[in-house]
C-alpha cells in the first residue's frame, strides 16, 4: 500500500526525508483538492495495473 505524505510543510528538505523514507509521494501546503487527486490517482495506478 503506497502512504501518501500530505503536510503543511512546503521545504523541498521535507519532501525529500519523506521519499527517502519510503513515501510514495508528498503532497505540501499550499495544496488544492485537486492536486491531492491527482497525486491519490497516480500512486494508486500502479497497484491497479497490477490488480487488474
Amino acid at each position: 500500500m503506497p502512504v501518501i505524505v500530505v503536510s503543511r510543510l512546503p521545504e523541498v528538505s521535507a519532501w525529500l526525508h519523506a521519499l527517502e523514507q519510503g513515501a510514495a509521494d508528498y503532497c505540501g501546503a499550499p495544496f488544492e483538492a485537486r492536486q491531492v487527486r491527482w497525486v491519490l490517482n497516480s500512486s494508486l495506478a500502479p497497484a491497479n495495473r497490477i490488480a487488474a
